[in-house]
């Protein structure tokens, strides 16, 4: 299934622009492992985080990967916009999610209101 992999940029992060990759390949590992989705493709947002650790785990894996990011031009609203851009192509999503992120929270809404497959690892930044 063409899925997308994204999250709360707060999970994992070390710094500034600096995340955990190991541990946020692990979740993701074992967000695949018990959503019992078949990956066939990974849709990332581009963002720093979860959005790159499943960039890095579809590399790993050997799954094709297609990145959508935010056209900032187009204002504040450019990263949901990007969200309904990959809603659109996907079919499934696993979400690394802290409760919090608006951004996630947007992406989750979106593939539940559409029908698609939702797995959803709720876990602390």
């Amino acid at each position: 299934m063409k899925t997308i992999i994204a999250g709360s940029r707060a999970i994992g992060r070390l710094r500034n622009r600096e995340w955990d990759y190991d541990r946020l390949t692990a979740m993701i590992d074992e967000a695949v492992a018990k959503s019992g989705i078949r990956i066939s493709q990974v849709i990332s947002g581009g963002a720093g985080g979860a959005d790159r650790a499943g960039e890095i785990w579809a590399e790993k894996n050997e799954i094709k990967l297609v990145t959508i990011k935010p056209n900032w031009a187009m204002g504040r609203g450019a990263g949901l916009i990007r969200n309904s851009e990959m809603v659109e192509q996907a079919e499934a999503l696993i979400a690394l999610y802290d409760g919090q992120s608006n951004g996630t929270k947007d992406t989750i809404d979106k593939m539940r209101l559409k029908g698609c497959h939702v797995f959803v690892l709720t876990t602390k930044a």
